[in-house]
């Protein structure tokens, strides 16, 4: 797990255009905690490419406008099966924008297994990346209360971020460029970028 050094500093800048060498960016698939920074830095990713395209399965999910199964309250087998859907379909999306030349940043909060069963089934043979931001539980929960961006009490997604953040810390993130603090997400963008340009094809 990476440590950012407090006061790092990057700048973040936009990098040279894509695709001079012809080889395939991996899919980047950015997991972690609920309001561990996942949508910033996946944002910021994405836009430091030339070319560049972020895509959060929630907002997939959300394109079910009738009978749609949130995992809050509770998660039922139909969430499970509407979860799978989204990544099939965000898979789908994904390897269309990276065989055009697109960085793709996908932002997803699931757990590790979860993830690697994606990359299992949609991603064979394709080059991919997965990123874990694990800040420390009591940062979580002291950034969940204060976002304004959820239509309930973010007090209830408590229990799953405390269940999630356990999850990351006692799996074996070996193939994982795992990131143990993202208060300073352009730093934690440029370091995921930078690392885009050196991992290998699968």
């Amino acid at each position: 797990m990476i440590v950012i050094p407090s006061g790092a500093e990057g700048p973040f800048t936009q990098e040279s255009p894509l695709g001079q060498t012809g080889a395939l960016r991996p899919i980047v698939i950015v997991s972690g905690p609920p309001a561990a920074g996942k949508t910033t830095i996946s944002r910021l990713v994405a836009s430091g490419a030339e070319r560049g395209v972020c895509v959060p399965v929630d907002d997939v999910r959300e394109w079910v406008v009738a009978g749609r199964a949130d995992p809050v309250p509770e998660w039922t087998d139909e969430t499970a099966r509407q979860f799978q859907l989204a990544e099939d379909a965000v898979a789908d999306l994904a390897r269309r924008y990276q065989a055009a030349g697109f960085l793709v940043v996908i932002d997803h909060c699931r757990l590790p297994e979860n993830i690697e069963a994606w990359e299992r089934r949609c991603f064979v043979g394709v080059p991919l990346m997965k990123v874990a931001l694990v800040p420390p539980l009591e940062t979580l929960l002291e950034r969940n209360l204060q976002r304004t961006n959820k239509d309930f009490d973010p007090r209830v997604l408590e229990p799953v971020i405390t269940g999630v953040h356990r999850a990351y810390a006692e799996a074996t993130l070996d193939d994982w460029l795992g990131l143990e603090n993202a208060d300073q997400p352009d730093v934690a963008a440029s370091l995921i970028l930078r690392e885009t340009k050196t991992k290998p094809d699968s």
